[in-house]
């Protein structure tokens, strides 16, 4: 037997590499679980049903390319002058970097990356246009 949902309670979507993913209001945005390995909050947002499948290749690729977007990350937060400790190599500030968090809008991927304190802020916003070129990097 069924429970009946909740007037406002939407139903969920599913997409085969990402599995369920719930709609949670609060941030207008589609949840599914992922692997903490690769998202360390465990989650994956979308805001459309059009994203599910850039957010499903990037975390594809993610697991295969993980360095060369650690790489790719600090490289851009010395361009962007986001580092505070100027005696941190890149090698070892990438070594220290962790996804955080990552959402999917309109073909963008935002991941919030948490650097160790390394930069000017606890989470580093990063932008990824549907190739995983770095589009734009802070606030």
């Amino acid at each position: 037997m069924t429970e009946a949902a909740e007037p406002d309670e939407v139903a969920p979507l599913w997409h085969t590499r990402l599995g369920a993913l719930r709609w949670h209001t609060a941030e207008q945005l589609w949840f599914a679980e992922v692997d903490r390995v690769l998202v360390r909050d465990g989650q994956v947002g979308v805001a459309s049903p059009a994203d599910l499948e850039p957010a499903a290749t990037f975390l594809d690729w993610l697991g295969v390319n993980g360095e060369l977007f650690r790489t790719r990350a600090v490289t851009a937060m010395f361009d962007y002058d986001l580092v505070l400790d100027y005696d941190l190599a890149e090698n070892e500030l990438a070594s220290k970097l962790v996804i955080h968090s990552l959402t999917v809008r309109n073909g963008t991927t935002q991941a919030w990356l948490d650097t160790g304190g390394a930069t000017t802020g606890y989470l580093c916003p990063i932008r990824l246009d549907s190739q995983h070129r770095i589009i734009g990097m802070g606030l």
